[in-house]
């Protein structure tokens, strides 16, 4: 992929390579490290979610999380919650460990020293000053026995402890735990080996079995750090349900929750995609006058963007901002993502600003997520720019930075160019993981490179990356596009050989694959193993079996195709049968797609609609297209598809199946030969959007190949214009055009 350099404000700094789709597309103006004077860079983390990588910015596959390094208690230069006119410090150093003696000291003020006792052992703290007073939470709503003199170092759990902790670590499951070490063990145990020995178990299950034998015992004392250290195992497994327990049994204990108790809580309903329990938790800390951190407001403006409050989730960024609240790299990693869901690169581009204001360095997170949403709004070039100042500011790409710029040029098609950079990539020492191979066979498999997809996948275990389930589903995926069932075949069963549970995707894909290859017969027999599986039905699979009905001529196949649908949904089997026998009328075809809408989420409407057209049209059922496509208008599915002012005349064909765009344009010529008919003011300018220049989105580039064929066959005058991904004619054009045809004025 040849690649040119970019040409910015000397101000500004850029890499020495561009995007290959050329000239013409503006430059990102973006701060980068050279003469800002950065500061030292945090650490932080993410968290990766199936098919992301560590780096990543939030997306349907990757999220930005907290860093799991755990919060210190103290409230000091918080912000109360309404934020007041304060500036808030922050309160967690990323490079000390949870639970360690200096989280203790930061959250107390004094460090705790081992000493000798009579016996020769180690203390765990002084016993002078109070200090392990303050440590145990005082006498207030502990529960069980008063701490014994402390022979173990509370940091690593002494001898004893460390023992107990090793022996927890090799028992086989909670289970074997409880019968074949916890019942024999008899010596004593403060409250601080309980946390460091809970903090060092390897699974939360072993972990909850060693905390609920503690509280069965009755003779430890398990206080406030005893129980948020068990939340934030538990958080660590993702067990929201144990969490809110452990929680609400605090309260019944008489123990106040704290800033970590709710951030734990908080964190862990955002990580379970929880979002109405992350609210219900956030409430509750600011009923119960908690002062949240920097950590908890980050965490809560994510949780606003992934509810889709993004005007919450903004107000509380700038509230906090006017209040003379500095965010930090996590922060602007959260709101950048925000933005990036609603897909406004613009506003990212301004986040960069204010980073540069408070001296603030953008680290990969910021910048993976700006090249995301560039990606998502179809500006390849722009995210080619943002790529040059990202290395320019001296953050190297990661695996998924490319993973995102692979994704890109899959979706435009452009195959080539995302090998291009994949290639790139490596010759500069990045090393790709699975993850990037996963991307690009997907890749492959979206544009029907079945030889290509099994070359990366050939490279991708010579280097030393075993194929997971992601893998096999996408080389499925591949096969079913060329109709190679037998090849898809084998790859389930090495998915099975493996122990992957195949999910209802992979059978969506095998019965494309039966489609494509007209082998009916197969249809039932797949969805009869899927329903073993256990793998449910979803609105994907019954467009296939809607494909699948529309193409098969043999009457018992479709049958037993019919059979499948009827499993799935009584509605769509009715409406299919009917469909088939070209014997609808019009109330009972609207009454019963109304239904069949009710039970399928609203995003997967107009898809639905666009199936049941499809089908009609392989039928011949013309005037059934026609009808749904009026019933789709009628329910709001096809908003907007013809825009009507004094200037111009818009038929909107985004987002329609070639089918059911088919259909928009024979309704469209219709409206205009009425309106000329009728003596109609005519507007200056006729357009049709097939969008196809801008992205590729399931038939996007389709509808820009096939749209001029169908305009020439009508013999209609629209001329292209490929920047604008549209058709364009004007009012004299299209006037005598339609009075060419006969039309009587």
């Amino acid at each position: 992929m040849a690649l040119t350099p970019s040409l910015v404000p000397p101000s500004y700094s850029c890499c020495s390579h561009a995007s290959s789709f050329g000239g013409g597309a503006a430059v990102a103006l973006l701060p980068t490290r050279r003469g800002i004077g950065y500061g030292g860079n945090p650490s932080i983390s993410v968290q990766r979610s199936s098919g992301a990588a560590a780096g990543g910015p939030l997306s349907s596959s990757a999220s930005v999380a907290l860093t799991d390094k755990t919060r210190g208690g103290s409230d000091a230069g918080a912000i109360a919650w309404p934020p007041k006119d304060t500036a808030v410090e922050k309160l967690e150093d990323p490079e000390v460990d949870p639970f360690s003696a200096e989280w203790w000291e930061k959250r107390t003020g004094e460090r705790p020293q081992p000493q000798k006792n009579a016996e020769g052992s180690h203390d765990a703290v002084s016993q002078s000053g109070g200090q392990n007073e303050q440590i145990s939470g005082g006498t207030e709503g502990r529960r069980g026995k008063p701490a014994a003199a402390n022979k173990w170092s509370w940091t690593r759990g002494g001898d004893a402890a460390e023992e107990l902790t090793r022996k927890i670590k090799s028992a086989k499951d909670g289970q074997d735990l409880v019968a074949n070490v916890l019942q024999s063990w008899k010596q004593p145990l403060t409250a601080r080996n309980i946390v460091a020995i809970i903090n060092n178990i390897d699974t939360w299950r072993k972990a909850y079995a060693f905390f609920e034998w503690l509280k069965a015992e009755d003779r430890y004392e398990i206080n406030k750090f005893v129980y948020n250290v068990m939340l934030k195992s538990l958080r660590r497994g993702k067990q929201w349900q144990l969490c809110e327990k452990i929680a609400e049994d605090m309260i019944a204990e008489g123990l106040v929750l704290d800033n970590f108790t709710y951030s734990t809580l908080i964190s862990c309903a955002k990580q379970c995609n929880l979002t109405e329990m992350a609210l219900k938790w956030f409430n509750r800390m600011n009923d119960a006058d908690c002062v949240p951190d920097e950590v908890t407001y980050s965490s809560m403006i994510d949780v606003y963007g992934a509810a889709g409050l993004t005007e919450e989730a903004l107000e509380l960024y700038e509230r906090l901002r006017r209040r003379g609240w500095n965010p930090d790299q996590v922060t602007f990693g959260t709101i950048a993502n925000v933005y990036a869901k609603v897909g406004d690169y613009k506003a990212i581009e301004r986040l960069f600003w204010d980073m540069k204001e408070l001296g603030v360095r953008p680290n990969v997170v910021v910048y993976n997520t700006y090249i995301l949403a560039l990606s998502k709004a179809g500006k390849p070039s722009l995210a080619m720019d943002a790529l040059c100042q990202m290395e320019d500011s001296g953050i190297k790409p990661t695996t998924v930075t490319l993973s995102i710029l692979i994704e890109m040029y899959s979706k435009l098609g452009a195959v080539d160019d995302a090998f291009a950079v994949f290639k790139q990539m490596q010759q500069e020492g990045l090393n790709c993981d699975r993850i990037v191979y996963n991307s690009l066979i997907s890749a492959c498999a979206e544009n029907s490179l079945v030889k290509e997809a099994e070359d990366v996948l050939v490279e991708m275990e010579e280097t030393g990356h075993a194929p997971d389930e992601a893998t096999y589903r996408c080389m499925i995926s591949a096969y079913a596009t060329r109709g190679m069932v037998e090849e898809a075949r084998r790859f389930l069963d090495r998915l099975l050989k493996e122990g992957y549970k195949p999910n209802v995707q992979v059978y969506s894909s095998l019965v494309r694959a039966c489609k494509q290859a007209r082998q009916y017969d197969k249809v039932p027999l797949y969805f009869e193993e899927m329903i073993i599986n256990g793998c449910k039905p979803d609105q994907r699979l019954c467009g296939m079996l809607l494909g699948c009905l529309s193409t098969c001529e043999d009457k018992n196949l479709q049958d037993g195709i019919l059979g499948c649908l009827q499993w799935t949904s009584i509605t769509l089997h009715d409406i299919a049968k009917r469909l088939l026998a070209k014997d609808t009328d019009g109330p009972w075809l609207t009454k019963q797609i109304k239904a069949a809408l009710d039970e399928m989420p609203e995003d997967s409407h107009r898809a639905f609609c666009n199936t049941l057209i499809d089908m009609c049209m392989s039928l011949g059922y013309t005037e059934g297209s026609h009808q749904i496509l009026g019933i789709g208008v009628t329910l709001g599915m096809y908003e907007n598809i013809q825009v009507r002012s004094d200037l111009e005349w818009r038929l909107n064909l985004r987002g329609l199946s070639l089918s059911a765009a088919q259909c928009a344009v024979e309704g469209w010529v219709s409206s205009l030969t009425l309106a000329l008919k009728e003596g109609e003011h005519m507007p200056r300018h006729f357009i049709v959007e097939t969008g196809g220049s801008k992205r590729r989105v399931a038939d996007q580039i389709k509808l820009s190949e096939t749209i001029p064929s169908l305009l020439k066959k009508l013999d209609a005058p629209f001329e292209e214009d490929l920047e604008a991904g549209a058709f364009v004619a004007t009012a004299s054009a299209v006037k005598s055009w339609l009075e060419s045809r006969n039309v009587s004025i």
